[in-house]
């Protein structure tokens, strides 16, 4: 996970505080990780033994 100060970093937003940047940051994992799991778990692509993917 990305620290506070790394965050801050990407939004590029000095007034922004550290419990808003908190918030921000995660909202955004649970974004990306709500986003990942619907791919995944879509059927559309697999991962093989290998790592690469494979289209259904």
């Amino acid at each position: 996970m990305l620290s506070i100060e790394e965050c801050r970093q990407h939004l590029n937003d000095p007034e922004l505080t550290d419990e808003k940047v908190e918030e921000i940051r995660d909202v955004l994992y649970s974004f990306a990780e709500s986003a990942l799991d619907k791919h995944l778990f879509s059927g559309s692509v697999s991962l093989q033994d290998n790592g690469e993917e494979k289209t259904n």
